[in-house]
């Protein structure tokens, strides 16, 4: 074969130009190995899907597919003009795809899983078809990973810059204006900037909608990702200019409009504004398309010698063997260990420290946790409130690193802001993660100092727990894990500082917890301690 010349050796035109053979062979093992690959990996395909369908800000998932298919659908001709040709060095993708979901099962990592899952079917398309194949699909591939349902972790940051962002924006129109984390506190009222509010959606459906746009509109690569730089940065700007102006019509007009329909409804105005207007710039510097698609060449033209197949079927039986080994090792070596059918719970002895009557008005939200222990103490500075989520093992729905993990209900209790404290008091010689809590009734404060127990070692950092949690998980190390907490309470105007002497003198009563948690592991799988 050379340049868009193929070899044949029968007069029917359909082998002429596109080898139907080779594309027949090629075609069937690749939906055999996608079948294969969705059934062998089910779990994360349900899972995603579910997401798409329960989260409205990954509804686009569903999109997404069928998208590419009508992608791959407008390049049949020059792709069928290609002669099949299975490329063995792809199998090294499969292989890094099903490492990446077999780390995503041992530490319960949903997005590992589907990103594994999207890039198993990916490598499938060169290792069956080839990669001049693959080459001239590049973008209906890549444009598959929009069906990934990533970017929660990106929450906490747009919820501080929208927050910083939007009070200026305020205090520049003239209102008086007092920020603190999250909230926002004018004459109008006080304003949070919930989760909801952070502008995740608009900031992915806008991305989404600006590659798939740059990849019609230009032909220039700087122009793309031009278009992509304002894809990103003009959302999260323009969400802090819609907090902002909701925030001045509260003020100025009718406070009513900061929450409700009216907040809605304007929300998704002023974000279909903002995308239209954006679309409408690019469209101005758009390159004219190619000249081969202003005149179509004609059709590969074939020649009657012997006909040379280039498809193979080893690479792709190698890679029906390839895809189960993950699987199947996670089957015999990740099992979930035998639980006892009731432990008792031996009460933390603190010496100096009375234990009193459990705080009423907090509840930390951690779902999924085979036991909870909130307990007050009472002591020479004061009362310090400790707070243990306990993992038999970790499992979907039962992680200590979970974006639904929170010390906050929302309710009585606001987070304000999260963050690493390297000069708090020290468990175990690890710093700790702080987060501060504001009261909805009377404004008062309570500071939370947290830790992460996995494989009997403490952490404050998520991702040093997930690495914790694979080794436990794949050298089947102690499965328990914990989430614990110590909180102080201190005054409306009282600097965070002021209750740390009183959590360093706890955690210095209390030693090392990790003998009780270890102890309490092995009473719930019924080992008497052992």
């Amino acid at each position: 074969m050379s340049g868009s010349h193929a070899t044949v050796n029968s007069d029917d035109p359909a082998l002429m130009t596109t080898g139907a053979p080779d594309w027949r062979s090629a075609t069937l093992w690749f939906g055999m190995l996608v079948t294969l690959a969705l059934l062998l990996f089910h779990d994360a395909a349900i899972t995603m899907v579910g997401t798409w369908w329960d989260t409205k800000t990954y509804n686009h998932g569903f999109l997404v597919l069928p998208i590419t298919l009508g992608l791959i659908w407008g390049e049949r001709k020059a792709v069928l003009a290609l002669v099949p040709k299975p490329e063995p060095r792809a199998l090294v993708g499969l292989a890094v795809a099903g490492l990446l979901w077999l780390v995503g099962q041992a530490i319960e990592a949903t997005i590992l899983r589907e990103v594994a899952l999207v890039g198993l079917v990916i490598a499938l398309v060169p290792l069956v078809f080839g990669w001049p194949v693959c080459r001239r699909l590049w973008f209906p591939l890549a444009f598959l990973w929009f069906m990934v349902p990533a970017g929660d972790e990106l929450i906490p940051a747009l919820q501080s810059f929208t927050s910083t962002f939007a009070s200026a924006l305020v205090g520049l129109a003239g209102v008086p204006v007092f920020h603190d984390g999250i909230l926002i506190q004018t004459p109008g009222g006080m304003f949070e900037v919930a989760e909801a509010c952070a502008g995740i959606r608009f900031l992915i459906a806008n991305v989404a909608l600006a590659v798939l746009f740059s990849y019609f509109a230009f032909q220039i690569w700087w122009k793309s990702a031009i278009m992509l730089c304002l894809a990103v940065v003009v959302p999260v700007v323009a969400n802090g200019v819609r907090a902002a102006t909701i925030i001045l019509i509260a003020n100025w007009i009718k406070p009513e409009w900061a929450s409700g329909f009216d907040h809605v409804a304007y929300g998704w105005g002023f974000f279909a504004v903002v995308m239209f207007l954006l679309l409408w710039l690019g469209s101005h510097f758009a390159d004219p398309p190619p000249l081969e698609q202003l005149m179509p060449a004609d059709p590969p033209v074939a020649t009657c010698s012997s006909r040379q197949s280039f498809w193979r079927w080893w690479p792709a039986a190698v890679a029906a063997v390839m895809i189960p080994v993950a699987p199947a090792y996670a089957h015999w070596v990740i099992r979930s260990p035998v639980m006892a059918a009731s432990a008792g719970v031996e009460p933390i002895s603190i010496p100096g420290w009375r234990q009193m009557a459990s705080v009423q008005d907090w509840q930390p939200s951690f779902p999924g946790a085979d036991r909870t222990i909130l307990a007050s103490y009472r002591g020479e500075r004061g009362i310090v409130h400790l707070f243990v989520a306990f993992y038999d093992y970790q499992r979907q729905g039962a992680k200590v690193v979970s974006f639904a993990n929170r010390f906050d209900d929302g309710r009585q209790w606001r987070r304000v802001a999260t963050e690493q404290d390297e000069h708090a008091a020290r468990l175990a010689g690890v710093s700790p993660r702080l987060d501060r809590l504001v009261a909805n009734n009377d404004h008062g404060q309570r500071v939370v100092l947290w830790w992460y127990w996995v494989a009997n070692r403490f952490t404050s950092d998520p991702a040093r727990a997930k690495l914790f949690q694979l080794q436990a998980a794949l050298w089947t190390e102690q499965p328990a894990a914990a989430v614990l907490a110590i909180a102080s309470d201190i005054g409306p105007n009282e600097p965070m500082a002021a209750g740390l002497p009183r959590l360093t003198a706890f955690l210095d009563a209390l030693g090392d917890p990790g003998g009780w948690l270890d102890r309490l592991a092995a009473a719930r799988r019924g080992e008497n301690g052992q």
